[in-house]
């Protein structure tokens, strides 16, 4: 490791009633093996027991707002740190302990990254592994943006956003999170940075990625709709070019396919959660937009 040990990294904790599996996730950005790191909670409007179990760490800051959500939150935190270099980490993932260090090295690899991201490991809610994992990252082209842009495996090596690491003055530089693209504004946030930035890839898996009834990601047609405006901006912003007309149509087409073709699968779900309005909603759309997702 030639990396400088005093080159500090901020862990920023994001939590919303998160106090379930909060002391989980703040022991393990505690316990990382990198040498110089802070770690900050940002309560974004908690009404249950988050803030103290928080204040029950050692080496903790606590910031509190309002509910005002998750990117505002997470925004919050990048200003008050301290750090070169941000990792946002919400409050039911967990951090393998050599998370840090490994995304250092890769920095060390890659002086002019503006990111880098490792991979995510699936967990249940009691913390066991699943057999299903995130594909290694894929990408076919150098090109990092045209790849996200076009959506498939490269999307999905690069989630959650606690894979990431970042430096501090090109996440500020870049905006930070947008909300209007929520659930979607870290896939906003990767595709306005790679466009200007190199980012780069390594292969440990770092994350513990929590899989429960409350994740926003079960939310499919919310998300083919933060996805879908996602690249729209992108695409209409961006000069032009044939390559990324191209990607522009290849994400247009793969977020349909992908997001239409797990809604049985979310209304399987809803009606194990006895949650019948959500099914129903979900029913109808099944036939209005995707009919032949029903075999699937």
């Amino acid at each position: 490791m030639n990396q400088p040990l005093h080159d500090l990294v901020s862990i920023i904790v994001i939590g919303h009633n998160g106090g379930k599996y909060l002391g989980g996730a703040l022991s393990s950005a505690i316990g990382q093996t990198w040498p110089s790191t802070e770690v900050i909670y940002v309560d974004d409007g908690s009404t249950d027991d988050s803030i103290a179990i928080a204040s029950g760490f050692n080496r903790i800051r606590i910031l509190t707002q309002r509910q005002s959500g998750i990117s505002a939150a997470r925004n919050a935190g990048a200003h008050a740190s301290a750090g070169d270099f941000l990792v946002f980490l919400d409050h039911d993932d967990l951090l393998e302990l050599n998370a840090v260090e490994s995304a250092m090295e890769c920095f060390h690899a890659n002086p002019a990254a503006a990111f880098v991201f490792g991979r995510a490991r699936l967990i249940d809610t009691e913390g066991q592994p699943f057999r299903a994992r995130f594909p290694v990252h894929p990408v076919d082209e150098p090109d990092l943006f045209l790849a996200l842009l076009k959506g498939g495996n490269a999307c999905h090596s690069i989630c959650p956003p606690a894979v990431v690491t970042f430096r501090r003055e090109k996440f500020l530089s870049s905006g930070g999170f947008r909300a209007r693209f929520m659930p979607a504004e870290d896939y906003d946030l990767y595709l306005r940075i790679s466009r200007e930035h190199e980012c780069c890839s390594y292969p440990q898996e770092t994350v513990n990625y929590r899989i429960h009834h409350g994740n926003i990601s079960k939310d499919v047609l919310n998300l083919l709709s933060a996805c879908q405006r996602v690249i729209s901006w992108h695409y209409e912003s961006a000069l032009p070019d044939p390559l990324v007309e191209t990607a522009y149509r290849q994400g247009t087409q793969y977020w349909r396919r992908y997001w239409l073709g797990r809604l049985p699968v979310q209304a399987v779900q809803q009606i194990r959660n006895r949650q019948f309005k959500k099914f129903a909603y979900s029913l109808a759309a099944i036939f209005l937009k995707h009919p032949l997702s029903i075999w699937y």
